[in-house]
């Protein structure tokens, strides 16, 4: 095995494991999900410009006559970045005791201040940091605002 089948052979077990660990083992996490609202996608062009690059260089290594199993490592790594492009969306999930965003779990009790900008995003402060959500449909903000005054 070279370096290169490797290196892609780990990216695509992290890409894999990560898939996993927001779909499966989020949601089961510190209880009960009570919201769950999609977001908007942030830096959309420069995510098609990797995905972009990603086939060309298959299709390159395809043409150039390169080795086989790194062609199908670069296949099916590009498929799993195609995934992250274009299927999946970034959540915050809302859960009894806190919420998790950007794979983060924060307490409601941690929430020092919430202030809404007049282009909907919600911004969060907490102890440790400053959270913007950017909720996709205007509507699920109002769901997030109740659950926050239930908790």
């Amino acid at each position: 095995m070279s370096i290169t089948e490797g290196i892609l052979l780990a990216l695509i077990a992290l890409s894999l494991a990560y898939i996993v660990y927001d779909s499966l083992v989020i949601p089961m996490l510190k209880g009960k999900t009570i919201l769950t609202v999609p977001l908007k996608k942030r830096n959309l062009a420069d995510q098609l410009i990797f995905a972009g690059l990603l086939v060309i260089l298959v299709v390159s290594n395809i043409v150039s006559g390169g080795n086989d199993m790194v062609t199908y490592l670069l296949a099916g790594y590009a498929a799993i970045i195609l995934y992250f492009v274009l299927l999946r969306t970034p959540k915050a999930r809302f859960k009894e005791q806190g919420y998790f965003y950007g794979n983060f779990y924060s307490d409601y009790d941690r929430v020092k201040n919430m202030n809404l900008s007049e282009d909907g995003i919600l911004v969060i402060e907490t102890n440790r940091q400053r959270q913007l959500l950017q909720v996709a449909h205007m509507e699920d903000l109002e769901k997030v605002l109740k659950v926050y005054t239930e908790h």
